[in-house]
């Protein structure tokens, strides 16, 4: 331990050594205590056995307002007031006794205001004997007038807090309540006194909690907010929505120490949010069933239409048809019985021409409703449609046909309603006639790709391609490409188109198979 050694002589100095108690020190290890001790901020006296002061350092004397030889050999009785030397009294005494004592004490200034010190009384053991004691104090005014001016800052952050309308709690690093103003007591339908020093998880509603949890844990130093909305369970059971801004504090090492909550009742909002929500929902349905019926009558129109052209192609054969070929035959009788050469040859240029309107009149059936379509299905009605096109107006229409999986009847197996078949059979040839008419070219091809899911057909020409394809789509004819897009839709399909000028188009037409629905009678 380290002992004070003061003699009373005035020509000794204070000397500092290190000695075992009762036991004599080392004398070369005696450092001079004068620099040392009158360096010192701290207030540093000698007592003797008597309570009579041996020595004092410069800042104590500065204190009282003394010199040293004023003050050697004074009592402690005579230095302090009554009421100071009462209350220090019990700790003098334990330190002569041999205990070590430390205090903190109010004194009043020689010069006037108080401070704050704080005192230790060390006695001064030798061989078991206390010589005296050495009393140091250290003043920590500043200190306390921090902690005063702290307090008196949380004092009023308390009040400002509670009254605050948003519900404010502060949480420590393990998740349970520091603080709660009133409107959190409020709110969550709890007393102060049941959420301090609890974890907040209670206070949630247990559906949310990993996700708040999981929140939280994103907190860092550079991400020292974030905000969830979750509901509170009351203490009477009822659920509340609430909006909170969590913020982490964290110390000079970045570990988190607090977390600030501020939360705002948002249950009105939510309501109308499910409310707008559930609406839109609705309105949703009844758009989507709106569209259903629409998709359904626009199935029926298209079997309608078809109706309307098998009656037309019939009548056409029937009537117009077999009137032609009577008046073929007619004119075959009269042609045998005239022996004008002249008339003759007026006869068989009627003949041409009524064989012409003939071979016209079938193909304008066949266009109408080919038979082929209904007896053959949609891929032979396209290797139809293609010679057709072939026939008619020179156009070279190549078909494949490439399925995923077997297909060994050409076509057959695609499972195709006949409203499916007879909207993409009409798609088709619409196509094959736009290249006849936009693409500047005679040649094309007709891709057909089919699963037991899709039916993709492509159709693809090396003509001059579409300029302006937003203002082609825009068209409103009633087979141009807008209303393509419209009538595929009605069977859940797509189109897409990929023209520019000089690189030819290509239109994808994809519809789902397996699917009753905007597909009219099963085949």
């Amino acid at each position: 331990m380290m002992m004070l050694a003061v003699d009373a002589d005035e020509g000794r100095k204070p000397a500092l050594r290190e000695g075992r108690e009762g036991g004599g020190g080392d004398p070369g290890l005696d450092v001079s205590l004068a620099t040392l001790f009158e360096c010192l901020p701290a207030m540093i006296s000698y007592w003797d056995a008597e309570q009579r002061n041996v020595y004092a350092n410069r800042a104590y004397l500065a204190w009282l307002g003394l010199g040293a030889a004023d003050l050697r050999g004074r009592r402690i009785v005579d230095l302090a007031p009554a009421a100071l030397y009462a209350r220090i009294l019990p700790l003098v005494e334990r330190a002569y006794r041999g205990e070590a004592q430390s205090d903190e004490q109010v004194i009043e200034s020689p010069g006037g205001g108080r401070r704050y010190w704080v005192v230790n009384y060390v006695p001064d053991l030798r061989k078991g004997v206390v010589a005296g004691i050495v009393v140091i104090l250290c003043e920590v005014s500043a200190l306390k007038e921090t902690e005063q001016a702290l307090r008196e800052s949380e004092r009023r952050l308390r009040s400002i807090l509670g009254g605050q309308t948003e519900a404010i709690s502060r949480l420590g690093a393990d998740g349970r309540f520091l603080f709660v103003n009133d409107a959190y007591c409020a709110l969550s339908g709890r007393a102060r006194e049941e959420l301090l020093g609890q974890r907040w998880q209670p206070v949630a509603h247990p559906d949310d909690v990993a996700r708040v949890e999981a929140s939280l844990r994103t907190l860092s130093p550079s991400n020292d907010v974030v905000i969830e909305e979750n509901r509170v369970v009351c203490g009477n059971g009822e659920l509340r929505w609430v909006q909170f801004i969590n913020r982490g504090f964290f110390d000079e090492l970045g570990v988190l120490r607090e977390i600030q909550c501020v939360g705002r009742d948002i249950t009105a909002q939510k309501v109308a949010e499910l409310a707008l929500q559930e609406a839109n929902a609705n309105l949703e349905r009844r758009v989507a069933e709106r569209t259903r019926q629409l998709q359904e009558l626009a199935v029926q129109i298209t079997l309608a239409e078809e109706s309307e052209r098998k009656a037309i192609a019939r009548d056409l054969h029937d009537d117009l048809g077999q009137l032609l070929h009577i008046a073929q035959m007619r004119l075959d009788q009269v042609q045998r019985s005239v022996g004008d050469d002249a008339l003759v040859a007026a006869l068989v240029q009627v003949g041409g021409l009524i064989r012409d309107a003939s071979r016209r009149v079938r193909s304008m059936t066949a266009q109408l409703s080919p038979p082929v379509l209904r007896t053959l299905g949609l891929v032979s009605a396209l290797h139809w449609l293609a010679d057709e096109m072939g026939r008619e107006f020179g156009l070279d229409v190549e078909v494949d046909v490439e399925p995923v999986g077997t297909d060994t009847d050409g076509g057959k197996a695609i499972a195709l309603g006949e409203a499916q078949s007879l909207i993409l059979f009409r798609a088709v040839r619409e196509l094959l006639l736009n290249v006849l008419k936009h693409a500047g070219t005679f040649w094309a091809q007709v891709r057909v790709e089919h699963t037991a899911h899709f039916l993709r057909i492509t159709v693809r020409d090396e003509g001059r391609g579409i300029e302006n394809l937003a203002a082609a789509l825009d068209q409103r004819e009633r087979f141009g490409l807008a209303s393509l897009q419209e009538r595929i839709g009605y069977l859940h399909g797509t189109v897409v188109i990929d023209s520019a000028p000089g690189r030819g188009t290509s239109v994808r037409l994809q519809v789902p198979l397996g699917s009753s629905r905007g597909s009219g009678r099963r085949r």
